[in-house]
């Protein structure tokens, strides 16, 4: 039978720890819920000549949002707080599947952290909250631009 759609968990999401051109990639286990964003600015490309407002995609902006349960020493937890801190650039993949299976499909991009939050309920479980943009990267003398990643 088809597949449908897919369960949440399902996804992962995961960084580059090597290059663009060879990652070697890191799940983020401890990731609760993800989300990713691909939104053109839209543009007016109205005229007199007509009567109806017209548009075009302009810019494309992305955008990552995750939340993952806190763990003091973890390998991860500690990444990504020590990259807040020192505005560190680095690649994630946030793939419908698991991210070292081929077909498994998402946004791959150099990102910045800017925000991270830390929650601590009195019923629940701490977790952090992150939200990341893509950011400048190259390698080999080239910009690397955000893209949708098909696991080979």
């Amino acid at each position: 039978m088809p597949e449908t759609s897919k369960a949440g968990y399902i996804g992962e999401v995961a960084r580059n720890t090597a290059t663009h051109a060879t990652p070697t990639w890191v799940t983020l286990p401890r990731i609760k819920d993800a989300a990713f964003t691909i939104e053109p600015e839209q543009l007016d490309d109205s005229s007199r000549g007509s009567g109806w407002k017209k548009s075009q995609a302009g810019l494309i902006e992305a955008g990552f949002t995750f939340s993952f349960n806190y763990k003091a020493g973890d390998t991860n937890h500690d990444y990504l707080i020590a990259a807040i801190v020192a505005r560190t650039v680095f690649e994630v993949y946030a793939a419908d599947g698991p991210v070292a299976t081929s077909g498994s499909e998402g946004l791959r991009a150099y990102i910045q952290l800017f925000s991270y939050n830390m929650n601590q309920p009195i019923s629940d479980g701490m977790t952090i909250d992150c939200t990341a943009m893509p950011a400048y990267f190259e390698e080999a003398a080239a910009e690397v631009d955000p893209d949708w990643y098909v696991a080979p």
